[in-house]
């Protein structure tokens, strides 16, 4: 009966707790506590049994007892069927019966002495159950592979808080495999390179701070490689931890035989990476939007913001702007548009006005009023006659969109708003509070080409639960690069990284150069009530 409620009472407390320790983001870091559950869940029901014992000892020896008095004798029958409310009931009933008040004879004290000892054997019994049952808990889960080995683990559908048997069974076995050291060098050994397999190494986040940004990456180069279904491409993940271990992770993988590696992502990365691989020669396809990271054999598949600069002035240029104002962020991403900016408005013989806003100006609006106002040369009206023309018919924003939704309205108070100057922006600003702000209404942006995101989002949807970004098509484009090159004889692969006719990829369409930079096409967007409109599509060819 007491093995039954053991088991019974042992089974319940577990099923009540188990999911809790299955939603967790890593097991292993909750084993510790979990047997410590177990063992205290173990004790608390031997402890139960062992007040039910005593409590039926009492009620034996009142109902043998000729002493008791027959109107008080209590007879008790408990059935227990695992029900907690049950045993607490039985527990509250057990309270209110004392039969030591029942014991009347002479040889009370002689009876009283002998239960105690029963009691104490009781209790060091008890005592040796409970370390045997712990014992066997902590070998379950240290076991290791010379005992016999366990069926993979099936994880049940579904959140049925009353768990089976077999989900039950198949819990343990998980927690048994996940039992081996972690940390054990074994796990680390990648097996040998067969002859013809081209194995590639994916540099990116896969923790810390970044390691979203990773796994989009990782999951758009699966879904290439699902498309491409050939079994001589291996991938092997290098966790870069955004920079930190880049180094270490390409080295690793060139000691695995990597032919070509995807990644990294971050400058930062890409430079630590790029010490170790460009001694092997290994081709890098990077997925940065930094020229500076940009040599042979290490291409960047990145939107470089100077390119969107480029097709922006173009655009001004052959509509008959010719007065350009240039509003930075100075930071490393604001001044970088602004240089590039100025160096190919000279090339027109273009000198633009040149304003350079630190985060600690654009903070105060007082101070940020002021600047905005001198640079635009607003003098006040003495009365409501016409407007002074502006002194620029185009604007150049060189920030982010934070940036522009910053300057964006003071420029517009002091007469430099859209209905007399263009606004120029770059892709950060294909955002909804952007494309919202009223001040910013007939501003002009480049974007990627966005005719083929329906079809990418179906095949992405079909395979993960998430929504697609800019990263997982990058990812994807970067894997089917690779899969178009390994029908090539290795020294062929830079001739087809150079392809004259380019890529058409989910990306966009893109061409490699030489010195590991990119062409991309973008097309030019309007900003217009809430939305963008195309005012000039990207070319399908470059």
């Amino acid at each position: 009966m007491y093995l039954k409620l053991v088991k019974n009472l042992y089974w319940r407390l577990f099923i009540k707790h188990f999911d809790f320790f299955m939603r967790k983001s890593s097991i292993d870091s909750y084993l510790e506590k979990f047997v410590q559950f177990l063992f205290f869940a173990t004790m608390s029901v031997l402890t139960a049994c062992q007040t039910i014992e005593i409590e039926k000892n009492y009620v034996e020896m009142s109902n043998t007892n000729s002493l008791m008095q027959e109107n008080k004798t209590i007879t008790s029958e408990i059935t227990f069927d695992g029900n907690s409310s049950d045993l607490n009931t039985f527990i509250t009933e057990s309270q209110d019966f004392n039969p030591t008040t029942k014991l009347q004879n002479s040889n009370s004290k002689v009876v009283l002495e002998e239960r105690k000892q029963v009691q104490l054997k009781r209790d060091e019994k008890t005592n040796q159950v409970a370390d045997e049952v712990r014992d066997s808990i902590i070998w379950q889960i240290q076991a290791s592979e010379h005992n016999k080995k366990i069926e993979e683990a099936t994880v049940p559908e579904g959140q049925d808080p009353l768990l089976t048997n077999d989900a039950l069974e198949a819990a343990f076995a998980l927690f048994s495999k996940k039992s081996e050291p972690a940390y054990s060098m074994e796990k680390f050994l990648i097996p040998s390179k067969k002859d013809g397999v081209t194995r590639v190494g994916v540099l990116v986040p896969l923790s810390d701070v970044h390691k979203s940004l990773g796994h989009e990456i990782r999951r758009g180069i699966e879904m290439a490689l699902f498309k491409i279904n050939d079994p001589n491409i291996e991938i092997l993940f290098l966790d870069t931890k955004a920079g930190e271990k880049a180094r270490s992770a390409a080295l690793f993988g060139l000691e695995n035989g990597v032919d070509i590696f995807i990644g990294p992502l971050f400058s930062r990365a890409a430079i630590f990476a790029q010490e170790v691989v460009s001694v092997e020669g290994v081709p890098m396809l990077l997925l940065s939007n930094n020229i500076e990271v940009a040599n042979p054999d290490s291409w960047i598949l990145g939107y470089l913001p100077e390119q969107q600069i480029d097709g922006l002035l173009g655009h001004a240029i052959t509509t008959g702007k010719r007065q350009f104002a240039i509003i930075a962020q100075d930071d490393p991403f604001g001044l970088r548009l602004k240089d590039h900016a100025i160096q190919r408005l000279s090339e027109f013989d273009l000198q633009p006005s040149v304003i350079v806003l630190s985060r600690e100006q654009l903070s105060d609006q007082i101070e940020l009023d002021s600047l905005i106002r001198d640079f635009t040369g607003y003098v006040t009206t003495v009365s409501d006659a016409s407007i002074k023309e502006s002194r620029f018919d185009t604007v150049i924003f060189a920030g982010d969109s934070e940036f522009a939704l910053s300057t964006a309205p003071v420029l517009a108070y002091y007469d430099v708003g859209p209905e007399s100057a263009l606004y120029l922006g770059n892709s950060l600003w294909d955002h909804p509070q952007v494309l919202s702000e009223p001040s910013l209404q007939g501003g002009v942006f480049t974007s990627r080409p966005k005719s083929l995101d329906s079809e990418f989002e179906k095949k992405w949807s079909d395979l993960w639960n998430s929504k697609s970004g800019i990263l997982a098509r990058l990812g994807f484009d970067a894997m089917a690069i690779v899969g178009a090159l390994v029908s090539r004889d290795r020294e062929e692969w830079s001739k087809g990284l150079l392809n004259n006719s380019g890529f058409f990829g989910y990306s966009g369409t893109f061409k490699l150069l030489p010195n590991g930079q990119n062409i991309r096409a973008f097309e030019v967007r309007k900003v217009f009530n809430g939305q963008s409109k195309i005012v000039k599509p990207a070319p399908d060819r470059i």
